[in-house]
């Protein structure tokens, strides 16, 4: 309505049009910078409720929980596994050690947990994927293989990593 409005008190000659139209657009100008401010807090608000804060809470050497995903379908499985050691962070990822090798999980799946007693297994596993880490060595249960590629890999029964290599 306001359009058919305005359309009735627009001149005819060429120079008040030209002028009537950069005011047109200087007014539109105006409207969509107040609507793009308001879609641009609407969408920070919901980036911010997305985004995760990063978890300065845990250190290398801490010991942590992570979640359970693969839990047995029973009412009182585990909801946890664990506890590993963090060998590295940068409070968005974490790299652990675990009984299947050195992993890399997210922040929204660990949780602190306390230190387990002194010279576990948990220790023992945990100091080994350390030192690996620190010296950037290799701990030498064997012979030393080069491969061109690794072509698949998979677990056996046993829970050991096999490897097929090119």
């Amino acid at each position: 309505m306001s359009r058919l409005r305005q359309a009735h008190k627009r001149t005819v000659d060429a120079s008040s049009a030209a002028e009537q139209h950069v005011e047109d657009l200087n007014a539109l100008t105006l409207k969509f910078r107040e609507h793009l401010g308001k879609a641009q807090v609407a969408y920070k608000r919901s980036f911010d409720a997305r985004a995760r804060e990063k978890n300065n809470q845990l250190k290398a050497g801490d010991w942590v929980y992570l979640d359970a995903h693969s839990r047995l379908a029973k009412k009182l499985g585990f909801k946890t596994q664990g506890p590993y050691m963090v060998l590295q962070t940068d409070g968005y990822r974490f790299l652990i050690g675990s009984p299947r090798g050195i992993r890399m999980v997210s922040s929204g799946h660990v949780a602190g947990a306390p230190t387990p007693p002194a010279r576990d297994a948990k220790w023992t596993r945990s100091l080994r994927a350390q030192a690996l880490l620190k010296e950037r060595t290799q701990l030498k249960d064997g012979p030393e293989y080069v491969f061109e590629r690794f072509i698949k890999h998979g677990w056996n029964d046993d829970g050991q990593l096999k490897l097929l290599v090119k």
